[in-house]
């Protein structure tokens, strides 16, 4: 199976070789999205609900800094 793979590698061009890392690298970075966006404002209509039954809306989090964290038990 080694001989096998050696083999199938070695048939491959250099330059093809180079092809396939760039898009690997592609794919790659193209997966990762920026998440954390700072100073970013809350939307006009936000309301969550907390597992208590608390709201929490646009007005409490006006002016401070925020972090939501979306958790469903189960």
């Amino acid at each position: 199976m080694a001989a096998g793979v050696a083999n199938l590698v070695a048939s491959v061009s250099q330059s093809q070789h180079r092809w396939s890392a760039g898009l690997m690298l592609l794919i790659f970075l193209t997966g990762c999205d920026y998440y954390a966006k700072p100073n970013r404002p809350v939307p006009e209509r936000f309301e969550a609900e907390f597992l208590d039954g608390g709201v929490l809306d646009r007005s409490v989090l006006s002016g401070k800094p925020w972090v939501i964290s979306i958790w469903v038990p189960g």
